[in-house]
């Protein structure tokens, strides 16, 4: 049952509403006055087990007399879904910057082709691209499987520890990094010479560095930027073994990404944002006051196996990047543009909404912004260049969940690539 449904059950009225509703506020007011003043440098966000306790709290109260009026003090504290972007789509029916979009729901990775065209790949876990979309790497609890974009296996292979965060190299993508547990693998593109690269990492999805940059010297194709848990980030030549650079220790990424002239690496974490430069340097901390928009900070890997949030991204050319955090009150979320430079700059606001924003994705010609918004069940496609041009696209849940009904989830971002 999702957040929409419980919502509309907590609409029903029940006898004696109105008593239990003065009886309840009076309640509130007392607790309210009666508890410890603290602070708190977090997002207001329950775990799941208090979550789950809170919801169970939720039905069995909304069954007594008094439940409709409880019910509209904890609709009062969450709040309902919000109404989104206006007008919108009722469908996604193309993508404005053309390419194959990856969209990983509950049921697996769906690919949407420019048209709006969708396949479902399977019940895989998560997904994305190789270089030039010829094939797509996807993880499935233990296994690694390499597919076609018609959801044809070519390969797989199968670890001990959960499998996830599997990146393909640049062009022409002789490997592949992927987590296995707490340890670092990388295996060929074929996939063979399956090896161990590093032990005790941080759950977050490598980065591999671009090579088609001046700035890259010649220290090999296959480098690649992964954490560990301290927040140090490494960059290591995976042909050579060689550490080519390694951070001090920082707020632990949730997100490597590099820039496409490979001078810029962002580690981003929960309360801020390191930028790098391609020799290792930190130019410059961006502090995030109210960290990440929540609904990112809940998809945040914590785990091995869950998937990574795809919360900044670099534009197609320079070191602009977009970034998803929560405003300052984490009642809305906010996408900003920012310099990966010493002096970042004072953050462009690109679009802010109610609720949580859940990830976000540069199209390959960087014509085109696209942001999930699950409080709003929503695909929102934003035009830099023109601010005032944005399209929205509604009922996303339903459309990657057919049959989902009510329950459906809302899917996630995961990859754009191959504009014509």
């Amino acid at each position: 049952m999702n957040n929409r449904r419980i919502a509309e059950l907590m609409r029903e009225p029940a006898p004696g509403e109105r008593e239990a509703a003065e009886r309840g506020h009076e309640l509130a007011r007392a607790a309210f006055a009666e508890r410890p003043a603290r602070t708190s440098s977090r997002l207001p966000i329950a775990p799941a087990a208090a979550l789950a306790a809170i919801v169970a709290v939720v039905v069995a109260v909304a069954l007594t007399p008094a439940g409709g009026a409880i019910a509209k003090l904890v609709r009062e504290s969450l709040g309902d879904p919000v109404d989104g972007e206006r007008p919108a789509k009722p469908a996604l029916t193309s993508l404005p910057s053309g390419g194959e979009l990856l969209v990983v729901s509950e049921r697996g990775p769906w690919v949407v082709h420019a048209d709006g065209s969708q396949r479902l790949l399977g019940a895989y876990d998560d997904a994305s691209w190789s270089p030039s979309g010829r094939y797509v790497v996807a993880t499935d609890g233990r296994q690694l499987v390499a597919l076609t974009p018609t959801g044809e296996p070519r390969w797989s292979l199968s670890r001990l520890a959960p499998v996830s965060g599997a990146r393909w190299s640049p062009f022409p993508g002789y490997r592949v990094a992927y987590l296995s547990g707490r340890s670092l693998r990388v295996v060929a593109g074929d996939g063979t010479e399956d090896s161990l690269e590093a032990r005790g990492v941080a759950a977050v999805a490598p980065a591999w560095r671009p090579v088609d940059a001046e700035s890259v010297s010649s220290e090999g194709e296959h480098v690649l930027a992964f954490a560990d848990r301290s927040g140090q980030v490494e960059v290591r030549d995976t042909d050579s073994g060689r550490t080519l650079w390694r951070s001090g220790a920082g707020d632990e990424p949730v997100q490597l990404t590099w820039s496409p002239d490979a001078n810029r690496l962002l580690a981003v974490g929960r309360r801020s944002v390191r930028i790098f430069d391609g020799d290792g340097r930190l130019l410059a901390t961006v502090s995030l006051p109210a960290g990440l928009a929540a609904e990112a900070v809940v998809g945040a890997r914590t785990a091995p196996g869950e998937a990574d949030p795809r919360v900044a991204d670099f534009a197609a050319s320079g070191h602009e990047f977009a970034l998803i955090r929560a405003s300052r009150t984490a009642a809305q979320s906010e996408v900003v543009l920012l310099e990966a430079e010493r002096r970042p700059g004072r953050p462009h606001e690109l679009f802010t909404g109610p609720g949580s924003f859940s990830g976000l994705l540069w199209s390959e010609d960087g014509s085109s912004l696209v942001v999930g918004w699950p409080s709003a069940d929503q695909l929102v496609f934003l035009r830099p260049d023109r601010p005032r041009r944005v399209t929205a696209v509604s009922n996303v849940a339903r459309q990657f969940d057919p049959g989902g009904g009510a329950d459906a989830a809302f899917p996630r971002i995961s990859d754009w690539c191959c504009s014509p």
